[in-house]
């Protein structure tokens, strides 16, 4: 008899209310999913189709683009003088 009563008090040790195993479980089942889908996605993508090596160098090509337009508008603003003065010194020399 003992043992049906432990039995007994087992069962009533579970919740009452089955929706609230179904919600930790349905949230359990999203969670692994986002987890595998995130894992397939960096496995497929970045490792056999190299988008990171594409992404990483579209990125670096527009970091120069802007670092050459950069050094051309200061170009443009602050010229350097030592260019006339080196045509000059090749005019006297040539002469």
């Amino acid at each position: 008899m003992d043992d049906f009563a432990t039995y007994k008090e087992f069962l009533n040790s579970y919740p009452k209310n089955p929706k609230t195993i179904s919600f930790f479980s349905i949230v359990s089942i999203g969670v692994i999913s986002v987890l595998l889908i995130g894992s397939a996605y960096k496995i497929l993508f970045e490792k056999l189709f190299f988008v990171n090596k594409v992404y990483k160098r579209g990125v670096m090509n527009i970091i120069k683009n802007i670092e050459n337009h950069e050094s051309n508008e200061n170009q443009t603003k602050n010229p350097p003088t030592n260019i006339g003065i080196d045509t000059q010194e090749t005019n006297i020399s040539a002469v």
